[in-house]
């Protein structure tokens, strides 16, 4: 994927496994990580950005508390 042509995430949170702030909505209605390539999880069509970020932001909670 072009991180270059993807919607950025401005409010997502780091990604918990490689820390990278370059979190963008995937190609296939996920946010995704630009640098290690984690995804949150997969969403409607319509889903909003701020649907991607809350989804994303979750992960970021379970992926913390989980010891993943």
């Amino acid at each position: 994927m072009d991180p270059a042509v993807s919607t950025t995430l401005p409010s997502a949170l780091p990604c918990p496994f490689c820390g990278s702030s370059r979190i963008v909505k995937g190609e296939r209605y996920f946010a995704m990580c630009v640098d290690c390539g984690a995804t949150g999880p997969e969403r409607n069509s319509d889903a909003s950005q701020r649907k991607f970020t809350a989804d994303w932001n979750t992960r970021i909670n379970q992926a913390s508390t989980s010891g993943h």
